[in-house]
């Protein structure tokens, strides 16, 4: 049994849409994942104290890491990406450059987060992070 979830399902507009959701406090790393991924929930992943080695997926629309414990940092983020949301990583400081491109934004319980959020994002929720001026 694989802590990974590739699920490729069809989506509204008739494209075939692809995530992966990884749910496993053993999960230090994520694996290879194809370029085409638009998808992908961490969440759990209390070992993990990086996403990846390289870089996310080019054509990945929506992030979200949730209750990882020992992340530090997040990679670049993708030119494209429109979702990110990232809850209880209690050791995460700042955040990399943000797309042009997102429109929402979601950050809550992180106690170590610092710097400013821009305005040009659309939607954006802000909670218990108090060192994030947004």
């Amino acid at each position: 049994m694989t802590p990974f979830e590739y699920t490729p399902f069809p989506g509204p507009s008739q494209e075939r849409t692809r995530q992966l959701f990884i749910n496993n406090p053993l999960v230090r790393v994520m694996p290879d994942v194809p370029d085409r991924l638009l998808s992908i929930m961490f969440a759990g992943c209390s070992d993990m104290k990086q996403i990846c080695e390289t870089r996310l997926p080019g054509e990945l629309r929506d992030l979200a890491v949730l209750n990882c414990e020992k992340l530090a940092s997040l990679p670049s983020l993708p030119d494209g990406l429109k979702y990110l949301r990232i809850n209880e990583c209690p050791l995460l400081t700042k955040l990399p450059p943000l797309p042009a491109s997102l429109q929402y934004l979601w950050l809550s319980n992180l106690p170590l987060l610092s710097g400013t959020v821009s305005s040009s994002i659309p939607n954006v929720y802000v909670e218990a992070c108090p060192g994030l001026d947004a």
